[in-house]
């Protein structure tokens, strides 16, 4: 009865966390993928990426070249980022001198 009992128990884990097998159990054998094996899942992983990437791109190409813009008279006008001749000033700002406000 006891033998039964034996292979019939089963790992529990402790109160901190650490698993504990029966001696009579047999220890899970581990899984080795071979180099084949391997390199099939980086090409797939591989090809996954690049069809998410370029379906994302192409959609988003899509959508902005078919859309229509909206209205934009009400936004804000940008600055200029050019100089003009009117905002160069012909007279020298001494060393040292205070800056006049904006």
């Amino acid at each position: 009865m006891e033998s039964e009992l034996d292979v019939l128990s089963v790992p529990r884990v402790t109160p901190i966390g650490l698993l504990e097998r029966p001696v009579s159990s047999p220890a899970a054998a581990s899984i080795h993928f071979t180099r084949l094996q391997r390199a099939l899942a980086l090409a797939l992983l591989a090809l996954f990426a690049t069809v998410t990437v370029a379906t994302t791109v192409v959609s988003f190409g899509a959508y902005c070249l078919t859309t229509e813009p909206g209205d934009v008279r009400p936004l804000p006008k940008p600055h200029s980022l050019t100089i003009s001749r009117s905002s160069i000033s012909k007279t020298r700002v001494p060393a040292g001198a205070p800056l006049a406000p904006l």
